[in-house]
């Protein structure tokens, strides 16, 4: 016979609050704190908390985003963020409604727009912004005589960029709301039933880009302008068109991103799993410099492709990204990377070509690629102070843009925070303590 338990609702979710913060505090391998050093999960969950008890919302989604940056595995902290957009949200609807009745358009339209930015799909402030002749195109709110003339110059930016691309109307586009996607496919459902998705990943990269990276202002005039890709019906097409314009490459490559010409280049492949992954790199190279323009030093240029290469690409072909990439975590587990074929900050960080295995000493094009990611996955996800010195440097050479120096600016800014040592000696029992779900715990 079982035993008869009764929990009430209020028994029930102190036992899951006590299950969470255990979770968000602990390593849930063997049980040992999350800190390294700075803000461990744990700790940023409860200042959030703190923070929202003190209706102090807007600071508290700010360190909860923190938080689920850190460990995005940890649902109830999605949930969290979540609530407190709608809430957000919520109560700048409620002031611009304040603001209609009281005759005060502009103020409220300004509420209005808070809410979108606190939580772009928020029903009640799109029926607002349509009763105010507000329509949504391309990504963006926008007046009808907005609209009118966003039409005119579109026309004027396809041109431009069939012109500097030299493709003719053999090429259709596809205009999604930050990418102008041409392609030589025939126009057919099943071509469209192909690229579909295809498109779908890249806005969601677009979307995880910004928000990796939010506290970076990015490029509005990229984003509203759309960044150019072209996606060949094959690969004889594809290979055709880099002969013709004496693109070369010393390797196969099944797409590439041409900062010369801002634009991304790849070939269609009938299984999604052959293209997705380095569409999602080379995107991101797009994304760094056209949105960013930054983040040009080789070993965090590659990193964060890397990082970004690593995405799960889910069901509705949205993309899930935080966990490690995994053929570039399997080198450090089965090789010595961490002990005899290590390679300090100090000296990595100074590589400015990848490829080339003379700049640090012979290890392998792979083993480059893998460090790079580690670094950056190291940077983005150990504790939040070194989330925000790497957000530091991305910053300040945004500022600065490209000099040929950039490099330097990272070692600067990042030794004067840490010495390089100490942060190599932090990095190996980071790297060592991740498990393939991105969680710390041998």
């Amino acid at each position: 016979m079982q035993p008869n338990f009764h929990l009430t609702r209020s028994k029930l979710l102190l036992i899951f609050t006590v299950i969470f913060v255990i979770h968000l505090n602990f390593n849930p391998i063997n049980g040992s704190p999350m800190t390294i050093k700075g803000n461990s999960v744990g700790q940023l969950y409860k200042e959030g908390k703190a923070l929202e008890k003190d209706k102090k919302y807007e600071k508290a989604l700010e360190v909860y985003n923190k938080a689920l940056f850190l460990s995005p595995e940890t649902k109830a902290l999605a949930s969290k963020v979540y609530k407190l957009k709608v809430k957000l949200a919520s109560t700048e609807v409620k002031k611009a409604t304040t603001a209609l009745k009281a005759g005060d358009e502009s103020l409220a339209k300004s509420h209005l727009f808070k809410a979108i930015d606190y939580h772009p799909k928020y029903t009640k402030a799109h029926t607002h912004l349509k009763k105010l002749d507000y329509r949504f195109f391309l990504g963006y709110w926008r007046t009808k005589a907005e609209l009118k003339s966003i039409k005119a110059k579109e026309k004027t930016l396809e041109d431009k960029a069939r012109s500097a691309l030299i493709i003719d109307d053999e090429y259709r586009f596809k205009r999604t709301p930050h990418f102008r996607v041409f392609t030589n496919m025939e126009k057919s459902r099943n071509m469209d039933k192909w690229l579909a998705p295809v498109l779908k990943v890249l806005e969601s990269t677009y979307e995880r880009f910004t928000w990796t990276f939010s506290p970076v202002p990015p490029s509005k005039t990229a984003a509203k302008n759309g960044l150019n890709v072209i996606i060949f019906k094959d690969e004889d097409s594809y290979r055709k068109y880099l002969r013709q314009r004496k693109i070369q490459f010393s390797f196969r490559t099944a797409g590439f991103y041409d900062p010369q010409k801002e634009c991304s280049f790849f070939y269609r492949k009938p299984n999604y799993s052959d293209l997705l992954p380095t569409l999602i790199h080379e995107i991101t190279h797009q994304l760094c410099h056209e949105l960013l323009n930054a983040v040009y030093p080789t070993w965090i240029s590659e990193g964060i492709a890397q990082y970004f290469e690593g995405a799960i690409v889910k069901k509705d072909y949205t993309i899930e990204i935080g966990r490690p990439e995994r053929s570039s975590l399997e080198e450090f587990k089965k090789n010595k990377m961490l002990t005899d074929l290590f390679v300090p900050s100090s000296k990595f960080f100074r590589v400015t070509n990848i490829g080339d295995r003379t700049s640090y000493d012979g290890r392998t094009v792979h083993q480059a690629y893998s460090f790079a990611w580690a670094w950056a996955y190291f940077f983005l996800h150990n504790e939040a102070e070194h989330r925000e010195i790497l957000l530091k440097c991305i910053k300040k050479e945004s500022q600065m843009g490209w000099t040929g120096q950039n490099h330097q600016l990272y070692i600067d800014t990042i030794s004067s925070w840490r010495d390089l040592e100490e942060l190599d000696a932090e990095f190996k029992i980071f790297i060592r303590s991740l498990n393939y779900s991105g969680k710390k715990g041998k």
